[in-house]
């Protein structure tokens, strides 16, 4: 009887009968292994679960703020600047992250400081047109010191005339954004002169009645 007949041959493992399966498992654990280092390099290199505090530097000058800020690490940008008369020039008048605040380490912090000038502005011709209209106009350079003084003109609620810290001022004039603006506006009375007094109102003057014909007003509403 020959031994080595077919139903005596060995049978191939179960990797060898099923290659594709073989292959599927191959390419999982590759896929699963490079997920795993992505992880673990993106944790390393992002400092994963590693948090700094920003320094307060709000109230300092620009050099030691820099100075304070290199010393923990962080960089720095100053993006904007503002004018307040009562705070010192180059101050630090706020800061993004805040201070106190964790964030990742090599942090860019952005800084407003205290201008060393205030912005100017051109003045705007804001004559002749509502008050609200001239205040908007007014805010929107930046123009937030605005006071309202109220004078005798048959146009009410219209400005009739400007004037920057009491002072007349004209359209065009360059002018710093912290002055104090003053805006005349029309009250819609206006004065009768005396020869303008009625005919009936000159004879009852003479009976004894009160006839005030330098202050009499007349309202008028242009609005």
């Amino acid at each position: 009887m020959d031994n080595d007949s077919p139903t005596n041959a060995p049978k191939p493992n179960f990797l060898k009968r099923h290659p594709i399966i073989f292959n599927a498992v191959l390419i999982l654990a590759a896929f699963a292994a490079f997920v795993y280092l992505s992880m673990v390099l993106i944790d390393i290199f992002t400092e994963h679960g590693k948090y700094v505090t920003v320094p307060e530097i709000k109230n300092l000058p620009l050099s030691e703020a820099v100075a304070k800020l290199d010393n923990a690490g962080f960089k720095y940008e100053v993006t904007d600047s503002i004018y307040e008369e009562k705070v010192k020039p180059g101050t630090v008048v706020d800061q993004v992250p805040k201070g106190n605040a964790k964030v990742k380490s090599h942090r860019t912090v952005y800084i407003t400081i205290n201008a060393f000038a205030p912005k100017m502005v051109t003045f705007p011709n804001i004559q002749e047109i509502s008050v609200r209209q001239a205040q908007a106009v007014l805010e929107s350079l930046g123009l937030k010191n605005v006071k309202i003084d109220t004078v005798y003109s048959p146009f009410r609620g219209l400005v009739i005339a400007t004037k920057m810290n009491g002072l007349p001022i004209n359209p065009g004039t360059r002018i710093p954004a912290s002055a104090v603006i003053t805006l005349e506006i029309g009250d819609g009375a206006e004065n009768l002169l005396p020869d303008s007094v009625p005919p009936a109102q000159a004879e009852g003057a003479g009976e004894g009645e009160n006839v005030r014909g330098d202050n009499s007003v007349s309202n008028v509403d242009f609005m």
